[in-house]
């Protein structure tokens, strides 16, 4: 069963967010001042973040197994993607819509679809 905050608090965390996301203090420098701990500051935080940002890692719409990995862009006449499975695929050019097109077919790829 899940807490229900106090209005009281929610509304004083909100004031503080936007108190710090208008400072140029750091998050350790913020917290000190305002006398919380920054485990207290991330946990609030994440919290009343919108769901728009959200991590993608706690997101559903990622498929399990889904990993990405270190991208290295090279000189060249082609672009090259390898795969955790170890496929390579390469695809001649460099227009940035099918840099675009390729990353966004590799995102939709599952480890047990035949490449």
């Amino acid at each position: 069963m899940s807490r229900v905050s106090d209005p009281a608090v929610v509304a004083s965390w909100q004031q503080r967010l936007h108190e710090f996301s208008q400072s140029d203090l750091s998050v350790a420098e913020f917290c000190r001042q305002a006398e919380v701990s920054a485990a207290t500051f991330y946990y609030w935080k994440r919290k009343l973040a919108p769901r728009s940002e959200v991590s993608l890692s706690a997101s559903s719409t990622r498929p399990a197994g889904l990993r990405f990995l270190p991208v290295e862009i090279t000189a060249g006449q082609s672009i090259e993607v390898h795969l955790p499975s170890g496929t390579r695929v390469v695809v001649p050019g460099q227009d940035p819509e099918v840099i675009r097109a390729v990353i966004a077919a590799a995102g939709q790829l599952r480890e047990t679809q035949p490449c």
